[in-house]
């Protein structure tokens, strides 16, 4: 899991509770994105460093 920066105490998850977990679910969201954009790259990059060495070899 990612590590946001912010420690939280259990004092906090009382206090919050629901706008816990909306928070939580939109940060689900975000790593799905994140994920499938690293599934982009990872999928893109091995033809632009394919590009890149043929250009540089030449």
């Amino acid at each position: 899991m990612c590590d946001t920066g912010r420690k939280r105490s259990a004092n906090d998850d009382e206090e919050e509770g629901e706008e816990y977990e909306e928070e939580e679910e939109e940060e689900e969201e975000k790593v799905t994105q994140v994920s499938m954009y690293m599934a982009h790259i990872t999928s893109t990059f091995p033809t632009l460093l394919g590009c890149l060495s043929s250009y540089y070899l030449v």
